[in-house]
């Protein structure tokens, strides 16, 4: 009788047993293999979906319609995401797994700088945001790229001289003299491009066909990491003098400063009239400046914490950066470029924001 109910016992588990097994096999048939389901990474949006809900950006199923986007790079995410002005998500690159500086917007591309251990410039097709090639690696961080119709232009840490590329087969070309230090900045016009960073402290002019070396402002008084261009003039801004300081374009010479901006001037965006000038450390706002005159005219809000980067069109301002540098969390706000009033924001982005730039670069 004993030996009866504890073989009765055992077959009761194994009919239970039995039992899970199969209700595990009809979930799996309706819904797909069961290793596939848990891999599946938790509000990660599927690469290249306009539709998705990027918490980036905080709104999703944005209209593609129109012609002006933002591209916006950085620290973690490790792509460029492309949004609309209003600050919702479109797209984004394919990842390749190193922290992105710089990029830049010309034609129909966008030219990307990639950070160690991968240190090439990619380029991808701006309206798809499809890989078109690479150049070779750079072997060092890749902190701005300068596009013009010939070439491409990319410099930065252990990288202390200025690699030129042909522009359209991305081979490369030649390399200026080693500036002395790393560099942070490069811009050009039609015929030189113009070179700042650590160091040396100066503006450097440069042939951009030949890459010889021409002239050089006199020291800025630190590190240089911000500049724009106009036909006629050179405005520059970084460490310890923390001011913009106006070049001759033609001679190199001072003409004028502003104001101490009261922390490290990281970015400078120009729209013609004025330059909206941003940073870290103690001036954690961006402040604008009469271009002629270089008069202080107004102040935005407190971002958070270092502003990296700054782009302006016609009515509106966008600056990114990091808004606690213990949480590393980096968004994109908007501005009234009048007013300078904060209009919105895009939600966090899970790393620093090191470039806004747009279509219409």
């Amino acid at each position: 009788m004993l030996k009866r109910v504890g073989k009765n016992k055992w077959i009761i588990i194994s009919l239970i047993f039995l039992t899970c097994i199969v209700f595990a096999l009809a979930y799996m048939n309706k819904n797909g293999n069961l290793s596939e389901i848990t891999n599946v990474a938790p509000n990660k949006p599927t690469l290249n979906s306009p539709t998705d809900d990027v918490s980036f950006y905080g709104k999703s199923n944005a209209s593609t319609s129109g012609e002006s986007y933002l591209y916006v790079t950085g620290s973690f995410v490790q792509t460029v995401r492309k949004c609309d002005t209003d600050l919702r998500y479109i797209n984004q690159t394919e990842n390749y797994f190193s922290n992105i500086y710089r990029a830049y917007v010309y034609g129909d591309y966008i030219y990307v700088g990639y950070y160690p251990p991968y240190s090439k410039i990619n380029v991808f097709d701006k309206n798809t945001l499809a890989f078109i090639g690479a150049t070779i690696n750079l072997s060092g961080y890749i902190y701005d790229v300068y596009v013009d119709e010939d070439y491409i232009f990319a410099g930065g840490e252990e990288i202390q001289s200025v690699w030129q590329f042909n522009r359209s087969t991305l081979a490369y070309i030649n390399k200026t003299e080693s500036y002395g230090g790393t560099i942070w900045k490069i811009n050009g016009d039609d015929d030189y491009i113009y070179v700042g960073g650590v160091t040396t402290n100066t503006v450097r002019k440069y042939d951009r066909h030949t890459l010889a070396y021409i002239n050089e402002t006199p020291r800025y008084g630190g590190t240089v990491r911000a500049m724009v261009l106009d036909d006629d003039y050179i405005y520059v801004g970084g460490y310890t003098n923390q001011s913009i300081c106006k070049y001759n374009k033609n001679t190199l010479e001072f003409v004028n400063a502003t104001s101490n901006y009261k922390g490290i001037v990281l970015t400078i965006s120009d729209d013609g009239d004025y330059l909206y000038v941003a940073g870290g450390r103690t001036g954690l706002n961006c402040k604008k400046y009469n271009k002629s005159t270089l008069a202080y005219v107004g102040a935005t809000e407190t971002y958070g914490d270092n502003i990296y980067t700054s782009y302006v069109d016609d009515e509106y301002l966008y600056l990114g950066g990091v808004t606690s540098l213990a949480a590393n969390d980096g968004y994109v706000k908007k501005y009234n470029k009048t007013s300078l009033a904060y209009i919105n924001g895009t939600d966090v982005y899970s790393g620093s924001i090191y470039t806004v730039t747009s279509s219409h670069n």
